[in-house]
């Protein structure tokens, strides 16, 4: 290394010691993030973990898909620290020039910056994850559900993969700082630091476009019906209320401190004197940096409360998707002129599970089917478009209901029916269905109603009420079947027989047999033909489930944290700038009358409410934005709202005091700051 390196590397490794403060907390944030894409790139890549196929599958996909949202976002809160550290460098790199060096010396020196920060940050951070990533898989398997292969936690891929990541990332900010450097004068360099000084001026089309667009972003959150409008409006909705959040804090509060500065009967008091024209600087200083503050703790939230209420609702449903251990549904033929003896199925089913030595404790099936129809007045049409309400009927047998749920069936003659659910004050079922070219109405009697239905394969579809019709025997079942083919045509829903097994065997055992029941024989075993033969066990259901729900809220916690440690990056920075804006300020506010104690009092309460107003702005987005994620939630059958609204109030409170201690932790080094 020539001596003019040698002075190039001396001098970068000189200004970060000098500018500590600003460096450290960078190289902490890249160490954090190094170590969590590390971990979850060898997670994505190199799982090793024992499963089965299916689920871990699943996991992976779940894995890549949050290996890219994790390294987006780390990439854009690489580049706002960056920008932050520039700024606040400004006038040292232009003291450089001033006193002589060229562009290309500065440019060496930000290079060896670089260098130092690469290899210090991303080497720390790459050992960090390596130490860190059995645990990390550990936790991940506990969610999961998985069995872990042990070995060492080394992934060569992963280690290639985070460390390309980071050195294109620093390369990418190197040429961004040096371009600037090269376009500006040093002049221009020494006022940098101080941009911002001047009163903002009140923009008023701004101003309106923060009120309506996060308006319409809290309207779009209020007025979603169900889970497939809520899943079509919530990106528009989100796009909204950023944009309205960045006006929120960039304009309309600056318009806010405006007009109470004109009012100046509040104005002209010593204490709303100081406060409003210091809020009305900070709100300049710190708009974008408020905005996002609000909204990564918005994400960090929604994502760790979401996550969470979606993991503690799998429970509920696998209780709603999977009845019993075996679900075998029977799909028959559009040609199929009758409704089969199903009972040498049932035998045939029950010997093939005895050949893999598991015993059956229940079973029940019968034949049933299930079409969608709109919703008109008291009845149900068969033509319906987007603006009817949509139902699913579910038509069983009185045999097949008792059957299925294991009781007596109920008593029902042929001209009546029973139903669960649609409306409790219906004296009819009244179906409108279209046959040739008139639409012919067709009323049955509800003789009653029962309290519960069997959890049915077509009792899924989404965005529809589900509503069961108990008919007397298979005469009357076969009545509507032909109803609805006569009314759908080619697009009429099919006779299936259901299924429900439970068995004494444990989890392996049945996923083992489950692939074995499709060889039964079926053709041999009906007298009709056949559509299709599906197979489901409890127990896959569960371990597919867990994978997807666990790595949910793995990469929700990862990625919070992420977002956590940017937030707090941006919450450090904020606390360091307007330290080293206040110091001259304190020394302003004592020649005007004001003593240390009450200057430190004045400026503390600004401190607070600038610091606070993002969270209580992020607690205002969580609370309208708690209907659209409840019907989100509805997409993955977690339908149980007091459980997301706990998950959402107990994450709220946890990050509130992660907040806090933020807080706390950086007012000190503000103090410091002011103070030194």
């Amino acid at each position: 290394m020539n001596n003019r390196l040698k002075t190039f590397a001396k001098l970068a490794a000189q200004g970060m010691r000098r500018n500590a403060r600003l460096f450290l907390p960078f190289l902490l944030a890249i160490v954090g993030t190094a170590a969590g894409l590390y971990i979850v790139a060898a997670l994505a890549l190199e799982p090793g973990l024992e499963g089965t196929r299916l689920a871990l599958q699943r996991l992976q996909e779940m894995m890549i898909l949050g290996l890219v949202v994790i390294g987006f976002f780390v990439l854009v809160f690489l580049f706002y620290a960056n920008s932050f550290l520039f700024k606040r460098r400004k006038k040292e790199l232009a003291l450089y020039q001033i006193l002589g060096m060229r562009r290309r010396d500065i440019a060496g020196i930000l290079a060896f910056e670089a260098l130092y920060t690469a290899l210090a940050g991303v080497g720390a951070g790459l050992l960090a994850g390596i130490a860190l990533f059995k645990l990390a898989q550990l936790a991940m398997c506990r969610l999961t559900r998985f069995d872990v292969v042990f070995g060492l936690g080394l992934s060569v891929p992963a280690l290639l993969f985070t460390a390309a990541f980071f050195g294109g990332a620093m390369l990418l900010m190197l040429a961004l700082n040096l371009l600037h450097i090269r376009r500006v004068k040093p002049v221009e360099l020494l006022q940098g630091a101080q941009a911002g000084e001047r009163e903002p001026k009140t923009r008023w089309l701004l101003t309106l476009l923060g009120v309506g667009t996060l308006g319409a972003g809290y309207y779009l959150a209020l007025r979603s019906r169900d889970a497939m409008q809520a899943l079509g409006q919530y990106f528009p909705a989100v796009i909204l209320v950023i944009v309205g959040t960045y006006c929120l804090f960039t304009s309309v509060s600056i318009a806010a401190l405006k007009l109470l500065r004109r009012r100046k009967g509040f104005y002209y008091r010593p204490n709303h004197f100081i406060s409003v024209s210091g809020m009305l600087y900070r709100m300049k200083q710190n708009a974008v940096g408020m905005a996002n503050i609000c909204i990564l703790s918005t994400m960090v939230m929604v994502m760790v409360s979401g996550t969470v209420s979606l993991y503690a609702g799998t429970e509920e449903m696998l209780d709603l998707h999977d009845p019993a251990d075996y679900m075998v549904t029977v799909t028959l033929a559009d040609d199929a002129e009758k409704i089969p003896d199903f009972s040498a199925l049932r035998a045939a089913l029950a010997d093939k599970l005895a050949e893999g030595g598991i015993g059956v404790t229940r079973m029940g099936g019968g034949v049933g089917v299930s079409f969608s129809a709109g919703v008109a007045g008291d009845g149900y049409t068969l033509v319906f478009d987007a603006a009817h309400r949509v139902a699913n009927l579910h038509v069983l047998t009185a045999a097949a209901y008792g059957d299925l749920l294991g009781v007596d069936p109920p008593a029902v003659s042929r001209q009546d029916v029973l139903l669960y659910g649609g409306d409790p004050s219906a004296e009819n079922l009244t179906l409108f269905v279209p046959i040739g070219s008139e639409l012919t109405t067709v009323r049955l009697n509800v003789a009653g109603r029962v309290d519960e239905f069997p959890k049915l394969s077509t009792m899924f579809m989404l965005d529809a009420e589900d509503v069961g019709v108990v008919v007397a025997d298979d005469a009357a079942l076969w009545r509507l079947y032909a109803l609805q083919r006569a009314g759908y045509g080619g697009n009429a829903s099919h006779l299936r027989w259901e299924g429900l097994i439970d068995v004494d065997a444990d989890a392996q055992t049945q996923i083992k047999q489950e692939y074995d029941l499709y060889e039964i024989g079926l053709e041999s075993l009906l007298d009709v033909s056949y559509h299709s033969l599906r197979v489901r066990s409890r127990a896959e259901e569960r371990a597919d489930a867990y994978s997807m729900n666990g790595s949910f809220l793995f990469l929700g916690l990862f990625l919070g944290l992420v977002l956590l440690i940017a937030t707090v990056l941006i919450i450090y920075y904020k606390q360091v700038s307007e330290g080293y804006d206040d110091k001259a300020r304190f020394e302003i506010l004592g020649k005007v009358g004001l003593n240390r104690r009450e200057a430190r009092r004045t400026i503390n309460h600004q401190i607070l409410m600038v610091f606070f107003l993002p969270l209580l702005v992020a607690e205002l987005h969580i609370l309208l934005d708690f209907r659209m994620l409840s019907q989100l939630l509805g997409l993955f059958s977690v339908t149980n709202t007091r459980l997301a609204a706990l998950c959402s109030l107990i994450t709220f409170a946890a990050f509130s005091l992660v907040y806090g201690a933020v807080y706390a932790l950086t007012a000190r080094v503000y103090y410091r700051i002011v103070e030194g």
